[in-house]
């Protein structure tokens, strides 16, 4: 497909499968799997990233701390609860909450953060590592990151 096809492509409200087979291994004793010609329709105003509604991309400890002062001002509010409204699971929510045990200079530079590529780039499973290391290095640590990451984009 060239490029002229995709764009074209692109313009269309729909796109159809014409035949695919699965074959399951000879073991598993499944029989075959066959998906017919289908439609779907495509809403690309939703799948388009730049999309200004969305409003600007936060780093997930901003979460975090709206849900601290909310646990701050209800005593009978729970952690449990706070992970059912979120539609996120306990375990979830307390890693969340571990951003807040961060030095408290690694946690002033994850508020700055506002685009996509830093929220991506300076990941929840990246800060948990860093939450392991005492909070003398944290920032050390922190650092090395940000270093990576004007390398990454050449900022």
């Amino acid at each position: 497909m060239d490029e002229d096809e995709y764009e074209e492509l692109l313009k269309r409200p729909t796109f159809s499968v014409k035949f695919l087979v699965g074959i399951p291994h000879a073991n598993s004793r499944k029989d075959p799997i066959f998906v017919y010609p289908w439609e779907h329709e495509i809403d690309w105003q939703k799948i388009s990233s730049n999309d200004a509604s969305a409003g600007p991309v936060k780093h997930p400890i901003h979460k975090v701390r709206e849900w601290q002062k909310r646990l701050s001002k209800d005593s009978s509010l729970t952690r449990a609860q706070i992970a059912r409204e979120e539609n996120l699971s306990r375990a979830r929510v307390t890693q969340l909450f571990k951003l807040l045990e961060l030095a408290p200079r690694v946690q002033r530079e994850l508020y700055k953060i506002d685009d996509a590529d830093g929220v991506r780039f300076f990941s929840v499973r990246k800060m948990l590592e860093i939450h392991k290391q005492s909070r003398r290095k944290q920032f050390d640590c922190y650092m090395d990151l940000w270093v990576k990451f004007v390398e990454k984009y050449n900022l």
